[in-house]
């Protein structure tokens, strides 16, 4: 009785030997699956620098080119050919610097705008602590523990935005340690 190993073995030199004698057209098939492969991502590589070039002109267009034309002519908007109006429209993007992050929602929560801060408190268990888990789950029902747990504290920049928007309506200035505005002016196109 032979030895699997050695049948296995032989198995593997005969499949080799068909593949190199009578395979060479599937050699040339592998061959040219992985040429295509190489051209392809190439492809893909050129097509997303090309993308990211015309977003750029796109973004350049918008807020430079269209604003400073319309300007210098006294207009706040135009009507295409086509009836798609350009617009120029005011957006801002404010910002609270890291370093002052802590204080800044600090500041918010004493002006009475705690409630744009966002709070991620995250606990985890690993494999064999699910006793503890339901433990955790029972004191938080109770809160009579302190607990050992991470904390995230954001404000979500849409809310931000929105935020400081009205606190302009209403004439309100908003402490510049804590918050920078960025504004910029963009053409807008809207297609009737």
């Amino acid at each position: 009785m032979s030895d699997p190993l050695d049948i296995l073995a032989d198995a593997a030199e005969e499949r080799e030997r068909e593949l190199y004698t009578s395979g060479g057209d599937k050699l040339d098939k592998i061959g040219k699956a992985g040429a295509e492969i190489q051209a392809l991502e190439a492809e893909v590589q050129r097509l997303e620098a090309a993308i990211a070039d015309r977003k750029a002109r796109i973004q350049e267009l918008a807020t430079r080119i269209l604003p400073d034309l319309l300007r210098s002519v006294g207009m706040n908007s135009f009507v295409l050919q086509d009836g798609t109006n350009v617009g120029l429209k005011d957006e801002l993007f404010p910002d609270i610097p890291a370093a002052k992050r802590d204080e800044a929602y600090a500041w918010l929560r004493e002006n009475g705008h705690g409630d744009l801060n966002k709070h991620e408190i995250k606990i985890s268990f690993g494999m064999g602590e699910d006793m503890d888990a339901l433990a955790l789950r029972r004191m938080l029902h109770d809160h009579n523990s302190p607990l050992n747990f991470t904390e995230k504290e954001t404000i979500l920049p849409q809310s931000l935005r929105a935020w400081v928007r009205e606190q302009e309506r209403k004439g309100r200035e908003l402490p510049e340690e804590f918050f920078s505005v960025h504004r910029i002016t963009k053409a807008e196109l809207k297609k009737r």
